[in-house]
C-alpha cells in the first residue's frame, strides 16, 4: 500500500468522525451592532396605541411620530383625519380618569332627574293650577322637548305656594274678578276643553295620573274630536279591554287593535262611532275630571263621547254594517239606569245584525278577520240579549247562532297597577270565557220563556218546572272553576262568569217569588226553599267579591259585576235580624255597593232603598257594616 493511500483513508476517517461529533456550545461573541438607518428604526418600533380611524377599521397602524405629530402611513395614504385618543387604551392613566368622570357624569345626571322630580311635585301640590295646567300640558304632548319642561318646572312661582283662605286685593283686576280666577279660566280654553265642563280639569292630578302607562298604545286621531290626547284615550281603551272585554266580546280585541292603529278612516272594523261608543263604555271605569263633564256628579261620565256617538249614528241612517252594530251594543251598555232606551238599542242591533245575516253561518267569501269578527259580534248580541232580557223581565226573541266563534286568546293583566308594581301575565281564557258564557245565556234565555210561556200554570206545577233550569245552573257551576280555584290563580273574567251565573239562580227564585205574591198564598215549604238557596248564593257572590278585592282592590269593578252584587244585598238584608251569619257577606256586598254606586246608576237605587229600609226601621243594619263609610260620599248609612 502506497503513502498516497494511507494518507487518503485517514482523511476519510476524520472526516466520518467529524460529522458524528456533536457541535460545540457557542460562546457568546463581541457585541458588534451594523449602523442602521432612522427609518429601519421606525419600522422596528412597537406602536401602542392605535388611531381612531384605524381602530374603526380594525387595520395595523404605524402609530404617531413626534411632535408635530404625522398623520400614521394608513390615514397618509388614504387622506383620513389621524387623531389620537389616551382615553381609549384602558392601560392608560387618562382612560381610567375618564371612566370615573364619565361615573361622576351619570351621577351628576341622576341627581338632576331627581331634582326635576322634586321640583315637578312642588309644582302640582302648588295651589296655583294655572301652573300645574302648563306643566302637564306640556308633559302630554308628543313630542315634548325635556328641557322646556326643565325650564317650566324651575321658573318661580308667581305667587305663595300656600293656599290662602281669601284673594289678596292686589290680585283683583278692574272689574273684580280674581286673577287667579281669570288665569284658570283662560287655561281651561289654551287646553283646548270642551266650554262646557265645569269641573277643574286637573283638581285630582296625583302621580299616579302621570306615570301610567297604558297597556295599549293607540291614537286619539282620526277617530274622535272630543279630544286629541291619545294618551286618555290608550287609557280607556286599556281599561275597556281589561275589565269589561272579556266576558262581554262585542268586538274582536286583535282586529279592533290592529285597525285603530292603522287609522284608517275607510276600515270594515274600527270607525269613529264605534271608537266613540267604545270610548263613553270604557269611561265608567275611569276617574280621570277629563271624561266627567258635569260638575259635582262623577256618574255623569263619558257624555262628550256618546254625544258625539249619538251624533255619528244620526249621520249613518240606520245602515247595517258591523261596525254600526257594534256601536249600538256599546251604546246600550252606556244606558245603564235607562232601562227602556238601552232594550230600544239592543232591539235595533238585533234587526240590523239580522238585515245583514249576522246569525247565519259565515260565507265561503268572507275573510278569516271577517268570519272571526263576525261570529264574535253574533255571539255577543246573544248574550247581551238573554242578560237583558232576564234583568227586565222580557222576551228573548233570539235564537243561538247555530256555528263556533273561533277566536283567540291574548294575555289579561290588572290595568292600572293597583296595589303591587308588576303582575305576572296570565292568560285571559277568551274563547273559555266566550264558551262558558254563552252555555249560561242559553239557560238564562230558557228560565224567560220558561215564565212567559207558561203564564197560566199554578205556582207549585211552576216550581217543579223551574228545578230543570235550575239543576242545569248548578251543573254549569260544578264545571266552572270554583272559589278556591279562583282564589290560588285569580282571573277577573272567571268570577265574573261565576256571579253571572249567581245573579241567574237568585234571580230564578225571585221570578218564582213574584208570581206567588200575585196569586194566592201556597205552600210556605218551596218559599223557605227557595230563600235558603238564594241566601246560599248571595254568600258565594260575597266571597267571589273578597277574592276580587284581595287581587285587584275596589276600585275597577266590572260592570258584569252590578246585577249580582243587587241581587245579594236584597236577599241578604231580610236575614239580618234573624240570621248572624248573614252579617259577613253582607258586609262585603255592601262595600261593594257603595264603592261603585257612583258610577252605575241601578246600584245607586239599590243602595238608596236598603239606606230608606234601615231609617225607616223594617231592616237593622249591624253596627259593622255602619261603620264602612261611603268611599265617594265619606258617610256610612
Amino acid at each position: 500500500m502506497s503513502q498516497e493511500d494511507i494518507t487518503g483513508m485517514a482523511l476519510e476517517r476524520k472526516s466520518q468522525d467529524d460529522m458524528t461529533r456533536p457541535f460545540p456550545h457557542l460562546l457568546p461573541g463581541p457585541r458588534k451592532f451594523a449602523p442602521q438607518s432612522s427609518a429601519s428604526i421606525e419600522r422596528l418600533k412597537k406602536t401602542s396605541m392605535a388611531c381612531k380611524a384605524c381602530k374603526t377599521a380594525k387595520r395595523k397602524c404605524s402609530g404617531a411620530g413626534k411632535p408635530p405629530k404625522p398623520p400614521c402611513n394608513a390615514c397618509k395614504a388614504t387622506g383620513t383625519q389621524c387623531e389620537f385618543d389616551p382615553t381609549l387604551d384602558l392601560r392608560r392613566k387618562e382612560a381610567h380618569t375618564a371612566k370615573i368622570s364619565g361615573l361622576e357624569a351619570k351621577i351628576e345626571e341622576l341627581h338632576n332627574y331627581k331634582h326635576l322630580l322634586d321640583d315637578l311635585i312642588t309644582r302640582i301640590r302648588s295651589p296655583h293650577r294655572h301652573e300645574v295646567n302648563r306643566v302637564v300640558k306640556m308633559i302630554r304632548m308628543d313630542d315634548f322637548d325635556i328641557e322646556e319642561v326643565v325650564r317650566a318646572v324651575e321658573s318661580p312661582i308667581a305667587a305663595s305656594t300656600h293656599p290662602q283662605l281669601l284673594p289678596d286685593p292686589h290680585d283683583m283686576d278692574v272689574s273684580g274678578e280674581d286673577v287667579q280666577v281669570k288665569q284658570e279660566k283662560d287655561d281651561v280654553e289654551w287646553l283646548d276643553l270642551p266650554p262646557q265642563r265645569t269641573v277643574d280639569p286637573y283638581a285630582r292630578v296625583t302621580l299616579e295620573n302621570l306615570c301610567d302607562i297604558p297597556r295599549f298604545r293607540v291614537p286619539a286621531q282620526p277617530w274622535t274630536k272630543v279630544t286629541n290626547d291619545s294618551q286618555l284615550v290608550s287609557h280607556l281603551i286599556s281599561l275597556y279591554l281589561t275589565w269589561d272585554h272579556p266576558c262581554s266580546q262585542l268586538i274582536d280585541q286583535d282586529v279592533f287593535l290592529k285597525h285603530i292603529k292603522a287609522k284608517d278612516l275607510t276600515s270594515e272594523f274600527c270607525t269613529p262611532l264605534l271608537v266613540n261608543s267604545l270610548l263613553a263604555m270604557a269611561s265608567v271605569y275611569s276617574d280621570s275630571p277629563q271624561v266627567i263633564s258635569k260638575q259635582e256628579d262623577s256618574a255623569f261620565r263619558g257624555q262628550l263621547f256618546l254625544s258625539e256617538a249619538e251624533s255619528l249614528w244620526k249621520s249613518e241612517e240606520g245602515r247595517p254594517t258591523l261596525s254600526n252594530v257594534q256601536s249600538l251594543l256599546l251604546i246600550c251598555c252606556v244606558c245603564q239606569g235607562k232601562a227602556n232606551l238601552g232594550w230600544l238599542l239592543l232591539r235595533q242591533a238585533v234587526q240590523l245584525a239580522h238585515d245583514m245575516g249576522l246569525f247565519l253561518p259565515p260565507e265561503a267569501n268572507h275573510s278569516p278577520e271577517m268570519q272571526r269578527v263576525r261570529s264574535t259580534t253574533a255571539w255577543g248580541i246573544f248574550n247581551l240579549n238573554s242578560q237583558m232580557a232576564m234583568e227586565l223581565q222580557k222576551t228573548p226573541n233570539l235564537e243561538k247562532p247555530g256555528f263556533q266563534v273561533g277566536i283567540g286568546d291574548v294575555a289579561w293583566v290588572p290595568y292600572p297597577r293597583l296595589n303591587q308594581l308588576v303582575y305576572p301575565r296570565k292568560k285571559a281564557h277568551l274563547p273559555d270565557l266566550q264558551d262558558g258564557l254563552s252555555e249560561l245565556m242559553e239557560i238564562v234565555a230558557d228560565v224567560q220563556n220558561l215564565f212567559l210561556d207558561n203564564l197560566t200554570l199554578s205556582i207549585d206545577d211552576l216550581w217543579v218546572k223551574a228545578q230543570d233550569p235550575y239543576n242545569r245552573f248548578v251543573d254549569w257551576l260544578s264545571r266552572c272553576p270554583d272559589v278556591s280555584q279562583i282564589e290560588d290563580q285569580p282571573v277577573s273574567g272567571f268570577l265574573i262568569l261565576r256571579l253571572k251565573c249567581l245573579h241567574a239562580i237568585m234571580a230564578l227564585f225571585e221570578m218564582l217569588v213574584r208570581r206567588d205574591e200575585q196569586g194566592p198564598s201556597s205552600n210556605l215549604i218551596w218559599r223557605q226553599e227557595a230563600l235558603v238557596l238564594q241566601t246560599r248564593s248571595a254568600e258565594e257572590t260575597a266571597e267571589c267579591l273578597r277574592i276580587h278585592r284581595q287581587s285587584y282592590g275596589i276600585r275597577y269593578i266590572p260592570r258584569q259585576m252590578v246585577g249580582a252584587i243587587r241581587s245579594g244585598l236584597l236577599v241578604l238584608v231580610h236575614q239580618l235580624a234573624t240570621w248572624k251569619e248573614a252579617r259577613e257577606p253582607f258586609a262585603e256586598l255592601w262595600r261593594f255597593g257603595t264603592a261603585i254606586d257612583h258610577r252605575f246608576e241601578p246600584i245607586a237605587e239599590t243602595i238608596r232603598q236598603i239606606r230608606l229600609m234601615a231609617q225607616s226601621g223594617v231592616v237593622e243594619i249591624p253596627a259593622e257594616v255602619i261603620e264602612i263609610n261611603d268611599p265617594e260620599h265619606g258617610e256610612g248609612l
